[in-house]
């Protein structure tokens, strides 16, 4: 069992080989294909779901702020009625006293006066309501320890 040149020869029959594979193939993977599409689309109901928060937060400063320029001109219009009121009063007070008067338009004059003066304080209310309301939903409207409110003013930094 020799050749020529004083290698030996190879007898094969001596050896036993064993050659193995393990794969692992992409073949079913159906239960991770799954779980990958539920986090897309839970991510895209997040995503969609922020979006709505952040516009409702913006229709209702929007909505505040309409409500609070609606109470500052409801406020404005019973200042006016305040001062209207008051003149009639003045005006059927001295008709009055000249005699030209009834004392009946007096006290309608009165009672109107009294309606604007009660309308002018319900429009303050209303318009510190709101101005309350529009500082809280934006968030610069904080309540002290004793009851008391503090506006906060936003910071501006310089450019």
């Amino acid at each position: 069992m020799r050749t020529g040149e004083g290698f030996p020869e190879v007898d094969w029959n001596q050896y036993r080989w064993n050659a193995g594979l393990n794969l692992n193939l992409p073949i079913d993977r159906k239960g991770e294909r799954n779980g990958y599409r539920a986090a897309l689309i839970n991510q895209d109901r997040s995503a969609r779901g922020l979006e709505l928060a952040i516009d409702n937060i913006r229709l209702q400063i929007r909505e505040d702020w309409r409500a609070l320029d609606q109470a500052r001109r409801t406020f404005d219009i019973s200042e006016i009625n305040v001062t209207i009121a008051d003149r009639r009063v003045l005006e059927q007070t001295i008709r009055l006293e000249n005699g030209q008067g009834l004392a009946k338009d007096l006290v309608d004059a009165q009672a109107a006066q009294l309606t604007s003066q009660n309308a002018r304080t319900a429009a303050l209310v209303g318009h510190t309501l709101a101005r309350l309301r529009f500082f809280r939903d934006m968030g610069i409207l904080t309540i002290n320890e004793d009851g008391t409110w503090h506006e906060e003013s936003p910071t501006l930094s310089a450019k």
